[in-house]
């Protein structure tokens, strides 16, 4: 792998766990509001942060495997971007 395919592996592991990071204060804070103020819709958005984090954590610990050179780990990141996107 070259180098700038290395940088730019390194540059997506490091957004996904700001990403981690943000939706779980994201989702905590308005899962407690949520609660507090008997609000589904503040309520049903923490828990999709939580959906949200479960995800990137996926990604965040399937990339390394792209700098082991481990072909397996590419072809299954590729099939979950597909899936992803056929769902949206």
């Amino acid at each position: 792998m070259t180098d700038n395919k290395k940088k730019l592996v390194n540059i997506a592991i490091l957004l996904a766990f700001i990403t981690i990071t943000y939706n779980t204060i994201e989702g905590i804070i308005s899962v407690y509001f949520g609660t507090t103020d008997d609000t589904l819709a503040l309520l049903g958005f923490g828990v999709d942060s939580f959906v949200e984090v479960i995800s990137g954590g996926k990604y965040a610990f399937m990339l390394p495997g792209l700098l082991a050179k481990k072909p397996e780990i590419m072809k299954l990141l590729i099939k979950e971007l597909k899936r992803r996107g056929l769902a949206a």
